[in-house]
């Protein structure tokens, strides 16, 4: 994934140059919003190590937008965003007390869903108005993703018997970069020739792989045997962004 970071850098290095030389297409904005995680992104996990489900719950998006639009009105841009998304440590912890029964408490912790990406794309931009002030831009973008398996940590106690407790604690994890694409639309509306406000809603979809080794007929007298795995996380959701940006 070292040549496509490359290549991405490139392509950032090359786009603002190219709007520079031609600075009356060239646009840049900032936004933020909300990401509402969906399928197994926010799918309950499971007490499994083959768990792959996100316990994802709504969060935090922003995104920093490059776009070069044509006289054709077909534009090119260049987006990059960040997501944050909290697990929901309720449901978590539920998990954890239905696998041990009753009379346990429990308590447990889970980090959040950090997601970073970078994404070059193609949009078409055209008028929703008379005046021409608020415009329509149908998006698709497709680039890399970078992200982590959150830690997480869970202890249980027994009130009828103090001897029956334990723990289990889990580090970050991070995934290898993985591809990732996205569709979706914008309203732009034009404050004056230059200033415009905007409302983005997305669909974003990326599938990291995390490959891993776990053990079979191991226990206490025998050390079974390793047998290689591989689990892909889903990090789809629906991201609903609000803005700024200026034309130059």
């Amino acid at each position: 994934m070292k040549k496509q970071l490359l290549i991405l850098l490139l392509i950032l290095v090359g786009f603002v140059g190219f709007a520079q030389e031609n600075g009356s297409g060239f646009a840049v904005s900032i936004g933020g919003g909300l990401a509402q995680p969906a399928g197994r992104f926010a799918g309950a996990p499971v007490s499994s190590v083959h768990n792959n489900a996100g316990n994802a719950v709504t969060g935090i998006a922003g995104r920093l937008l490059l776009q070069y639009q044509l006289k054709s009105k077909l534009g090119f841009s260049l987006s990059v965003e960040g997501a944050i998304n909290s697990q929901d440590e309720k449901r978590f912890r539920q998990i954890i007390r239905n696998g041990l029964g009753e009379g346990f408490a429990v308590k447990a912790t889970a980090k959040s869903w950090k997601i970073f990406k970078v994404m070059p794309g193609i949009y078409y931009s055209f008028p929703v108005s008379g005046n021409s002030k608020l415009q329509l831009q149908p998006m698709l973008s497709a680039g890399i993703c970078k992200t982590a398996v959150p830690a997480q940590s869970y202890s249980y106690s027994n009130s009828s018997d103090p001897l029956v407790a334990g723990s289990f604690s889990a580090t970050k994890r991070d995934l290898p970069l993985a591809f990732c694409y996205q569709a979706g639309a914008g309203l732009h509306y034009y404050v004056s020739n230059k200033l415009f406000l905007l409302a983005n809603l997305a669909y974003f979809v990326s599938n990291p792989v995390d490959k891993y080794s776990y053990n079979v007929g191991g226990n206490n007298t025998t050390p079974g045997t390793w047998v290689p795995a591989e689990k892909k996380y889903s990090l789809s959701s629906f991201n609903a962004l609000v803005g700024v940006g200026v034309r130059l």
